[in-house]
């Protein structure tokens, strides 16, 4: 009832009526139900499980040896089965010819012999969609066979005409499922006085078809037990001690007892707390609570992991963890093996019996909550973020104290200017740019142990940082096992690039020793008058540019018509009136034509562009004064006070217009002036100012924070509120 019963003239034409001997040719699996047994009526009993094996010949080599009129059936529907899109058929016969062949090579290799009989495939091949097809004459349509209907048996049909069972058969425990949820049909309502034999009779098979195997369970089990348990049953209630419950008799007699082995767990304890005498088997069935609650890991631990004492099962850092997660907490921690590998808690699940859709909600569950312990036990990165005078020098104070303790520092900086000034600020320690830190140009797989070596990592402005770059780090500090500490310096309100800081942060708040710092509040403001936030610089910034720029103008204003371009005689006064100025640009272009104007004499200011002697601090970005120029090389003095020969180096992987170069060159510009890019993050004693470009998010934000004081800065060419636009996002 309620769907469309096939009928026989539905099965093709070239399946009907065929021989049992076709047919045997035919199937690719031999069925074995047990020994043949007949009850004294006559009908056949049921000894064993249904078991399959492949047939040891393939369907060509049976096919040879029917008969001709024989041969040219089976050969005829043999040929339609293979090549109907819509038929099994064809898979099936694929993964027999692959088991054949691979049986043939262990003979070949006398792993196996000729005459050792064929073995049983898997229980659970019996859910296989469609394998009721490739064994018996049966019809499975198509759109039967996408629904997941089970085929139907012609003749059986054609004689009774009745609602024949639906089976879903996924391959995923189905048969499990269907025992171990199976509620009968049949209830006291059918045994009324009122209703006669033939009434219950007539409704029976009315409304509970014959063929329907729920009846026939039922009247099996009216005359036999349902579940044959020939062992003994135990039925216990744990309680997780943590919940405030006190240790049962039983408990305290597994932890007492002497006999048992260290892997021993409570299940295979007697409740005596002695060694089990006997051979029998005991099925302990414990009441557990449901999946979504926390007490059944509480549950599952006082099961599955043996113990001494009930302090073995505790942990103190699921202290950390918020109520509600701490048993789920202990799991991950004592079995990381079984609840960190969804594919094994998914294989109990369904030895248990539970339905897809709940396996589902349980894999669900304990992903998402392993993701929030995971942010309270793992160790993570510690982000300590804010804008200039925020406190993130206090850093300094920690990478000194870890120094001073043994510990291996290392700085990376994003820019080879920025890692000058640290090193100058720690010459013992090791600083690098993060390309040469963390070899970010070579392939991933060769740079898998390069924070190994590490105690603590700092890593200045991230948010210079592209997403890219912060996942590769992110990697290598996985693959140190993440004992590195590993820490984030930057300031969003600067310049930035998306990065993906925000995977690698946990939780606001975590009183874990390993957790994030919270983005750095102003904890220590700078004592002057020079820091400002992108907010104070839009608040100070609009009607009152003019006031706010009043008396940082390097040079004098030569009035509407006139270029306000500087020229060589306009450095040197800046210059000589304020020796350490830096130049500071937003293009190249500027910071160039900036350096052309500087005249060139001893004791100038150049910066090495090579990485070279990384011991000597002959580095990319590093600050030097000019001592002197010899016949081919000029005399340099580092910030660090190293003592250098520039030499004329030559690089043959120079590319111009897409064409590979080589050239010879000095290792050194001009450090009079750079772009703003260059100095983020670093600390000037002074900067005289030029946006060449409006409209440039953060720019001016980014110079006028390089200083520490109000008097430090100074500016050239024509400003507006244009060339004070602020970081957006903040």
């Amino acid at each position: 009832v309620g769907y469309w019963a096939p009928q026989p003239s539905d099965v093709p034409a070239p399946l009907r009526n065929l021989p049992d001997a076709v047919l045997d040719a035919l199937a690719l699996l031999d069925v074995y139900t047990g020994p043949t047994e007949r009850a004294p009526q006559g009908y056949l009993v049921h000894t064993g499980c249904v078991r399959f094996s492949w047939k040891p010949t393939t369907v060509e080599e049976r096919l040879s040896c029917l008969p001709r009129p024989a041969w040219c059936q089976g050969r005829t529907a043999y040929e339609w089965l293979v090549s109907a899109e819509d038929c099994p058929y064809g898979a099936f016969l694929q993964a027999h010819d692959q088991y054949l062949h691979a049986r043939q090579r262990l003979m070949d290799q006398a792993e196996i012999e000729a005459s050792a009989p064929m073995p049983w495939l898997p229980l659970r091949f019996m859910e296989t969609v469609g394998l009721e097809a490739r064994l018996l004459p049966l019809h499975h349509p198509a759109d039967a066979h996408a629904a997941h209907v089970r085929a139907y048996l012609p003749d059986v049909l054609q004689a009774l005409q009745c609602h024949m069972d639906v089976q879903m058969g996924d391959g995923r425990v189905f048969l499990l499922q269907y025992s171990s949820t199976y509620t009968a049909k049949f209830s006291d309502q059918f045994a009324t006085e009122e209703a006669t034999d033939f009434q219950l009779a007539r409704k029976v098979l009315m409304e509970y078809h014959p063929l329907e195997p729920e009846v026939w369970l039922q009247l099996g089990g009216q005359r036999f037990r349902q579940v044959l348990q020939t062992g003994i049953l135990r039925r216990v209630v744990l309680r997780p001690l943590w919940r405030g419950f006190q240790p049962t008799r039983w408990e305290q007699l597994y932890m007492a007892s002497a006999w048992r082995s260290e892997d021993c767990t409570l299940r295979l304890c007697t409740e005596a707390g002695e060694r089990r005498k006997n051979r029998r088997r005991v099925l302990v069935a414990a009441a557990m609570d449901s999946a979504f609650q926390e007490s059944f890991f509480g549950q599952w631990l006082l099961l599955n992991v043996p113990f001494r004492a009930m302090d073995e099962l505790w942990d103190a850092r699921v202290l950390a963890v918020p109520e509600g997660y701490r048993m789920l907490a202990l799991c991950l921690l004592k079995r990381p093996g079984f609840w960190r590998r969804p594919h094994n808690v998914q294989a109990k699940l369904q030895l248990e019996g539970h339905r897809d859709a709940h396996i589902s909600n349980v894999l669900s569950m304990l992903e998402s909550r392993a993701g929030v312990i995971d942010a309270y036990l793992v160790a993570r990165p510690f982000c300590v973020l804010g804008p200039a005078g925020s406190g993130k020098s206090t850093v300094e104070v920690a990478i000194r104290r870890a120094a001073e303790a043994g510990a291996h520092v290392g700085i990376a900086c994003p820019t080879g200017m920025l890692a000058s000034a640290y090193r100058v600020k720690f010459p013992g320690l090791d600083v690098d740019t993060l390309r040469g830190m963390f070899l970010l140009h070579l392939p991933q797989e060769q740079t898998w142990d390069c924070v190994s070596s590490f105690d603590m990592v700092v890593v200045d402005e991230v948010g210079q940082l592209s997403q890219q770059t912060v996942e590769r780090l992110l990697w290598l500090w996985d693959n140190a096992d993440r004992r590195p500490a590993l820490i984030f310096l930057g300031d969003f309100h600067s310049f930035r690039a998306w990065t993906a800081l925000a995977r690698a942060t946990a939780p606001v708040g975590s009183n874990s020793s390993c957790g994030i710092c919270a983005p750095c509040g102003a904890a220590s403001a700078r004592t002057c008058a020079g820091s400002w936030s992108s907010f104070e610089l839009r608040s100070r910034i609009g009607s009152s540019c003019c006031a706010f720029l009043r008396g940082h103008r390097a040079m004098a204003d030569r009035g509407p018509g006139v270029s306000p371009e500087p020229t060589e005689l306009d450095i040197q006064d800046i210059l000589h009136e304020t020796p350490q100025t830096l130049f500071l640009t937003i293009t190249r272009r500027s910071a160039a034509l900036l350096n052309d104007l500087v005249p060139i004499y001893q004791g100038m200011r150049v910066t090495l562009t090579r990485n070279l002697q990384k011991e000597q601090n002959f580095v990319n970005g590093m600050g030097c004064t000019v001592l002197g120029i010899q016949r081919n090389s000029v005399l340099v003095r580092t910030q660090c006070g190293n003592v250098l020969s520039v030499f004329p180096y030559t690089d043959d992987e120079i590319f111009l217009r897409g064409q590979q170069r080589r050239a010879t060159y000095l290792p050194l510009r001009l450090g009079y002036a750079v772009t703003l890019m260059k100095v983020q993050g670093a600390t000037l004693p002074h900067i005289t100012l030029r946006l060449d470009v409006p409209n440039v998010e953060a720019a001016a934000y980014v110079a006028l924070s390089r200083v520490q004081r109000d008097k430090d800065w100074r500016f050239l060419g024509h400003l507006t509120r244009h060339h004070f636009t602020p970081a957006s996002g903040i």
